[in-house]
């Protein structure tokens, strides 16, 4: 499934398949740690090795394949872009970039403070969390921050911020509120009166 998930990306949207498979190459790193520190996870963790690898693989060969029987090279078109807007970090270039992409670039997106604060709240709640899924979207979102950190032009900005998995964090921040809340109402009605 996986993988015919990751060629149906790599067709549609480029970008997202590269920062999915990004994303995979860190997963893969979080999950070594693991395996280092308890050797039980060392089995484990070659089969998902395996998995990443194909994954990963078997998505170049098919652009490669695609590249040679059409003009269009999503790794060309990603590379290029790439040689193009990275470049050394630059906080006044951060600073101002990234409002221009919340304000403007977006078309307003991130204006929703309260979709912005609960996938805030879903993240840190994630981080709680010791499991694959876990470790897989700290991944992703390890990968977008390095992107925007280096990032040249406005285009990486738009794209790391655009392809975060903003509802699964806010999800996450929504129900950890409905929780904590639920949690405290029902001790306050509980209560003697």
């Amino acid at each position: 499934a996986l993988l015919g998930i990751s060629v149906f990306v790599l067709f549609s949207h480029s970008w997202t398949w590269f920062v999915f498979a990004l994303s995979l190459a860190m997963f893969l790193f979080l999950e070594w740690r693991l395996a280092v520190h308890n050797r039980g996870l060392w089995g484990r963790f070659k089969e998902k090795t395996i998995l990443v690898v194909a994954t990963v693989g078997v998505g170049l060969l098919v652009d490669l394949l695609r590249s040679v029987l059409s003009p269009v090279s999503s790794s060309g078109s990603v590379v290029s872009t790439i040689q193009s807007s990275l470049g050394f970090p630059n906080p006044g270039y951060l600073l101002s970039g990234m409002s221009k992409t919340v304000d403007f670039g977006l078309g307003g997106v991130f204006v929703n403070q309260l979709l912005v604060a609960l996938a805030f709240i879903g993240f840190l709640v994630l981080l709680r969390f010791k499991s694959e899924v876990s470790n897989f979207f700290v991944a992703w979102v390890f990968v977008a921050c390095v992107s925007i950190l280096f990032a040249g032009v406005d285009l990486v900005f738009n794209r790391a911020l655009f392809m975060l998995p903003w509802v699964v964090f806010s999800g996450l921040g929504l129900a950890f509120f409905i929780s904590f809340v639920g949690y405290r109402v029902y001790f306050l009605d509980d209560s003697p009166v």
